[in-house]
C-alpha cells in the first residue's frame, strides 16, 4: 500500500507540473524529490521512496528504472540527491538500542503475578531474538500458529513464521520462511517464550483449547493450537477507549518504559517500536550477516536474492540463534 501511495504522489506531482511519467527521466525525479524536500520532509527517506518509485516503474509500469535507462542520468540524480542532503539540518532521532542484557534486567525484577508485564516482555523477548520490529510481533499481526516449537538432534527450537505476517516482496525471492529461536543458541529467549505460552495457553481461561501439545520433529505438526482466531499476545489487561482484543504496539511501548524506568535504565521514553530490532541486530555483530539477513528477513540496499539467503539449514542455525 505504501508503494502505491507513493507512486500515486509522484504521478499526481508530474502530472500537475506537466513533467511526462514515462519513460523515466532525471528531470522528473528530481523536481520529485526537491518538492518532497521542501515539503518539510527529511532526506534520510529518499532511498526507501527511490525503492517505492523503482517499483512503481518496473512492477506496474514494466519499464525500465533510471539506472538502465539514463546510466549517466542515474548518476547525476544520486549526485543531485546528495547534494540536496547537506541541506537537511533535521537531527537524528533513531530509538535506542533493546539489548539482551536489558531484558534479564527486565525479567529479574518481574514479579510472578504480573501477567501483563512478563506478556510484554515476551513480545520485546520475541522481536529482539527475530530482529524485528515490535509492530510486526504485536498489534494482531502474529497469531498463535506463527509460533512452534520443534524437536531436532540440535536440540528444542521455536520457529517463528513470518511469511503470512508480511507478504514478501517481488524483488525478494529468496525470503527464508523464520526466524529462530533455540534452547542451544538462545536459552534465555526460549524460556521466556516457553514460560509465557505456559501461562497463557496453558491452563488459563483466556482461551479454550490452547494447552501446550505435545512436541514433534520439525517436519511434524505444529505444537500449538492452530486457530487462525487466535493472538499470540491477546489483550491481558488495560482498559481505555480501544475495543481490540489484542496487545497494541502502544500499549507495549508504554508498559515497557515503565519496566526500564523501574530497572533504573536511562531515558526511557527513548525506546520505541524499533528498538528491538536495533538491539537484536547490534547483539549479533558476530554473527556472520548472511545469518542475520536470514533472522531478520532483510538485506542492505532492499535488494535480496537466493545467494543472500542462502543458508536455511537448521543445524547451522542453532548455533547462532
Amino acid at each position: 500500500m505504501k508503494y502505491l501511495k507513493q507512486g500515486i504522489d509522484f504521478v499526481a506531482f508530474c502530472d500537475a507540473r506537466g513533467l511526462p511519467v514515462e519513460p523515466v527521466s532525471y528531470t522528473a525525479l528530481m523536481s520529485y524529490f526537491v518538492d518532497y524536500f521542501l515539503r518539510g520532509n527529511t532526506t534520510r527517506t529518499f532511498p526507501t521512496i527511490a525503492t517505492r518509485l523503482k517499483w512503481l516503474y518496473e512492477q506496474v509500469f514494466g519499464s525500465s528504472w533510471l539506472s538502465a535507462a539514463d546510466p549517466r542520468g542515474y548518476r547525476d540524480f544520486l549526485q543531485a540527491r546528495r547534494a540536496l542532503a547537506k541541506l537537511d539540518d533535521s537531527t537524528v532521532t533513531k530509538a535506542r538500542p533493546l539489548y539482551s542484557r536489558i531484558l534479564r534486567m527486565i525479567f529479574d525484577d518481574l514479579a510472578s503475578t504480573e501477567h501483563e508485564e512478563f506478556q510484554v516482555l515476551a513480545c520485546w523477548t520475541l522481536a529482539h531474538a527475530a530482529i524485528q520490529r515490535l509492530g510486526e510481533v504485536v498489534d494482531g499481526k502474529a497469531k498463535l500458529s506463527h509460533l512452534r516449537c520443534y524437536s531436532s538432534p540440535q536440540g528444542l527450537f521455536f520457529a517463528f513464521v513470518y511469511g503470512r505476517l508480511n507478504k514478501p516482496k517481488t524483488y525478494k525471492v529468496g525470503q527464508a520462511p523464520f526466524a529462530m529461536i533455540s534452547e542451544r543458541g538462545n536459552a534465555f529467549a526460549f524460556g521466556v517464550l516457553m514460560a509465557y505460552l505456559r501461562m497463557v495457553f496453558g491452563g488459563c481461561d483466556i482461551f479454550e483449547g490452547g494447552e501446550i501439545r505435545r512436541i514433534g520433529g520439525y517436519k511434524g505438526e505444529y505444537t500449538f493450537d492452530r486457530r487462525s482466531d487466535v493472538w499470540l499476545f491477546p489483550r491481558l489487561a488495560g482498559t481505555g477507549s480501544s475495543s481490540t482484543a489484542y496487545l497494541r504496539k502502544d500499549r507495549a511501548v508504554k508498559v515497557l518504559r515503565r519496566l526500564l524506568a523501574r530497572v533504573q535504565i536511562p531515558y526511557p521514553e527513548e525506546y520505541s517500536g524499533h528498538s528491538a530490532r536495533r538491539g537484536g541486530y547490534v547483539d549479533r555483530l558476530h554473527v556472520p550477516i548472511q545469518y542475520v539477513q536470514i533472522q531478520g528477513h532483510w538485506a542492505p540496499n532492499s535488494a535480496t536474492t537466493d545467494r543472500d539467503y542462502s543458508v536455511h539449514s537448521i543445524p547451522l542455525r542453532i548455533r547462532y540463534f
